[in-house]
């Protein structure tokens, strides 16, 4: 006899079962069944080109554990397969190699026997960029480099210039 009682949730329900076993003794067990939550989408990575990403999606409620999966749109909003070598597992959509063609809108869909739940993230893959660090530094390694040139050729410059003139010895008529 399945029998529910209530629960602060509307879609969550419990319900208690009365089970005989075989010494026709009566045991209780009670089960939860609680809907998925709105799942949290994250982006793990740089959103640039030649690099991997990971696309996560959990749901922090819902019982029976949920089953998560994955479906990409381009920018135009068409659904499309996802990438060659891409994986969807327990929620994590890997992205390999990714590319200007990755970039548009993944959905992803955490389902449980009660009902289902979305979250939507917008990829954008940009260009590799420089950061302010790097650049400073390459600066810096080419100022040097020219500035010890320099110094390198002031010296052999002028250590022909400042060289006494040998004069062959000899006698005067």
């Amino acid at each position: 006899m399945i029998a529910p009682t209530p629960e602060p949730h509307p879609l969550d329900s419990v319900y208690t079962i009365a089970a005989s076993q075989i010494a026709y003794s009566m045991s209780r067990y009670s089960i939860s069944v609680v809907a998925p939550s709105t799942p949290i989408c994250k982006i793990v990575g740089v959103a640039e080109y030649g690099q991997n990403i990971n696309l996560t999606c959990f749901s922090e409620k819902g019982t029976p554990k949920p089953i998560y999966k994955w479906q990409s749109h381009d920018v135009n909003n068409l659904p499309r397969a996802n990438p060659p070598k891409t994986t969807d597992q327990n929620g994590i959509l890997s992205l390999y190699n990714i590319s200007k063609d990755t970039s548009g809108f993944y959905i992803c869909t955490s389902t449980n026997e009660i009902r289902s739940a979305k979250c939507n993230l917008t990829l954008a893959v940009m260009q590799p960029s420089m950061n302010m660090a790097s650049t400073f530094g390459i600066l810096g390694a080419v100022a040097a480099a020219v500035i010890i040139l320099g110094v390198i050729i002031f010296f052999c410059c002028c250590r022909k210039k400042n060289k006494p003139e040998e004069y062959a010895m000899g006698y005067v008529d």
